[in-house]
């Protein structure tokens, strides 16, 4: 066995109909890999398969297409479907390239409680590795792949579609060669402990030309309902580290000095809106889902469930296992 982080199991669906193209029988491959072969219909409503099911498709996938690349041809081909949602939701509130690093590792441990990204600080720049999930040694390949290619497209929403890393790590022996030839620029390294690629450090500080958030307050009415934008703004951060006032002084472009004089004006603290903003999620959280309370607090940046649970009962004088009993 090797680890590997792999990404949601819904990503099958944008493979499904990418293997569909490809003229296979997609619902006799389902059938052999063990998963419900209603994952062919357009309209299924299935959102979750064990992961050595969606493993064992991969790879018979690409055992009949005898395609070495298979992994890396399929990520292009479909653009990264897989992961483009979780892009979206992390680059839109990062204003570098760390800053998206470092959410989505905090992202990606929510939805996942056994597989996640990391980091591996060096002088000359930083590590950027999969962890955490095993995987059969005969679907690794396809699978590192996808991984692999999935990394280097985060990157590229900060540096750009042309951009290779300096090096790369791979767990198994390419022995065609295929990681070479897709990122020749690359020093690949093969039958290493963890799937990584290696940004410089010139490029981990790269500001994200795709951030947007700062046009959410800084348009011409900044002084009307301040504090209603700010909590708008907030609200996006559950699950990716709520910002210190500040780090939104950086992210949005005022100083520290300005937004405290509107927060003031409107008689309100920076503190008292995030409150209210994580009291908010929480509340929806614990009604509409059915998330356990130890995952609530760790999305809203509590140290732990107690330090949540006493902060929720000061807002609703009850505590979160109440507040769900009754909602």
């Amino acid at each position: 066995m090797k680890t590997l982080h792999l990404i949601n199991a819904e990503s099958l669906l944008p493979i499904i109909s990418y293997v569909k193209l490809q003229k296979l029988d997609v619902t006799a491959l389902l059938r052999e890999s063990g998963l419900p072969f209603d994952l062919a219909d357009a309209d299924c409503s299935i959102k979750a398969v064990a992961n050595y099911q969606y493993w064992q498709f991969i790879h018979l996938c690409q055992k009949q297409l005898n395609w070495p690349d298979f992994g890396y041809r399929m990520a292009k081909d479909i653009k990264l479907a897989s992961m483009k949602p979780i892009f979206k939701t992390v680059c839109d509130k990062s204003l570098t390239l760390h800053d998206g690093l470092i959410m989505l590792i905090r992202f990606m441990s929510h939805l996942s409680t056994h597989a996640t990204y990391d980091l591996a600080y060096q002088k000359s720049g930083v590590w950027f590795y999969g962890t955490g999930v095993e995987i059969e040694s005969d679907a690794l390949k396809p699978l590192e792949q996808m991984s692999l290619a999935n990394m280097i497209g985060f990157v590229r929403y900060y540096l750009g579609d042309t951009w290779q890393p300096e090096a790369i790590t791979i767990q198994h022996q390419d022995s065609s060669g295929e990681t070479r030839k897709y990122f020749p620029q690359a020093l690949v390294t093969e039958l290493q402990a963890k799937t990584g690629i290696f940004i410089n450090t010139a490029h981990v500080g790269s500001i994200n030309a795709r951030f947007n958030l700062a046009s959410m307050l800084a348009d011409s009415d900044l002084n009307v309902n301040f504090s209603k934008k700010l909590y708008q703004v907030l609200s996006q951060y559950a699950g990716l580290g709520f910002p210190t006032i500040n780090k939104l002084s950086e992210l949005i472009g005022l100083s520290l000095r300005q937004i405290q004089r509107r927060l003031v004006k409107e008689e309100v603290s920076y503190r008292e809106i995030l409150n209210q903003v994580k009291f908010d999620i929480a509340r929806k959280q614990l009604s509409q889902s059915n998330t356990k309370i130890i995952d609530i607090s760790q999305q809203l940046d509590y140290t732990d469930a107690s330090h949540f649970s006493r902060a929720f009962k000061k807002m609703a004088n009850m505590s979160p296992k109440q507040y769900r009993e009754i909602h």
